[in-house]
């Protein structure tokens, strides 16, 4: 406000002075308009920029993780092993060694912890039912999360899975598909496109709305297996998405779908697509910030 009064209150006197009246009004006009002006620009370039940190933090969330890739591969190249092996939920180590020939780890420093050999591998084979059988959940740089875990899902059932934050739970799944190595046990499971996962913060590819049912199929693959844009409206009436379709203008409308979709739309899209697969097992994760737990 004190800026936009300077020129309206403050004129030039000895440049008023040979003006009419009407003219130092238009003058003072002129000048307040653009300094209202100015400032608005100003108040809109502040707002990209605050609107443009979060897009500068996950930029340089991947930049580090490119870089500890990159760091790694070196490190392999070179025959050295460096990982973080945490050994409780309060305090955390780090080990450094060499790997021999055998991928036995000699370790240099840090805490003694539970010895799991790098190099055993797991029986992994195709199945009808999921099936862990003794299977240790392991992260691959060595940390034991649950020393030996069996259990069996067949078609048609339904198992629940909950605990804390960092039990294995999503462990758990890495390996089932096939992500993480299976460093002991059996894992039987069933072809790759039978089983469907839905994140709790679904994937939004690039694209038209029907590429966003579709994922991972293309438009192609759909139009082999015979589906039309009638039975994809039917299967996002399934999930009360069918208004979508013509808010936004069709099917081959491309847009920023992650911006323009709420949260809740985002989590049908991603039931849509469960619907358009029809595979025998689905994943489905949630957090419950109540309990602090995740199922």
């Amino acid at each position: 406000m004190s800026m936009i009064a300077i020129p309206a209150f403050y004129a030039d006197a000895e440049v008023e002075g040979d003006l009419s009246s009407g003219d130092i009004v238009s003058t003072r006009t002129q000048d307040f308009i653009t300094a209202r002006g100015l400032l608005v620009s100003a108040a809109d370039a502040v707002e990209r920029i605050m609107s443009s940190y979060k897009e500068v933090t996950e930029l340089a969330g991947y930049t580090s993780r490119v870089y500890e890739m990159k760091a790694v591969f070196e490190q392999v190249s070179a025959g050295k092993y460096q990982k973080a092996r945490v050994t409780s939920l309060e305090h955390a180590t780090l080990t450094e060694g060499a790997v021999a020939a055998d991928g036995s780890v000699t370790e240099s420093k840090g805490e003694p912890a539970e010895v799991i050999d790098m190099t055993r591998r797991g029986e992994i084979g195709y199945s009808e039912s999921i099936i862990f059988d003794g299977v240790p959940i392991v992260s691959p740089n060595g940390d034991v999360l649950v020393k030996s875990l069996s259990f069996t899902v067949r078609p048609g059932e339904h198992l629940l899975i909950t605990g804390p934050n960092g039990c294995g739970k999503s462990s758990m799944f890495r390996i089932l598909g096939g992500l993480w190595p299976v460093f002991g046990g059996r894992v039987l499971k069933p072809h790759r496109r039978e089983i469907f996962y839905i994140p709790q913060r679904p994937y939004l590819s690039q694209g038209t709305l029907r590429d966003q049912v579709l994922y991972p199929d293309t438009v192609e693959a759909a139009r082999a297996k015979g589906v039309t844009d009638a039975q994809l409206l039917t299967i996002m009436g399934y999930v009360s998405l069918e208004y979508i379709v013509s808010r936004e203008g069709g099917w081959d409308v491309v847009n920023e779908w992650q911006d323009v979709l709420s949260g809740g739309e985002k989590q049908r899209i991603a039931m849509a697509r469960l619907f358009y697969h029809r595979p025998k097992y689905a994943i489905l994760v949630c957090i419950n910030q109540s309990f602090n737990q995740s199922s």
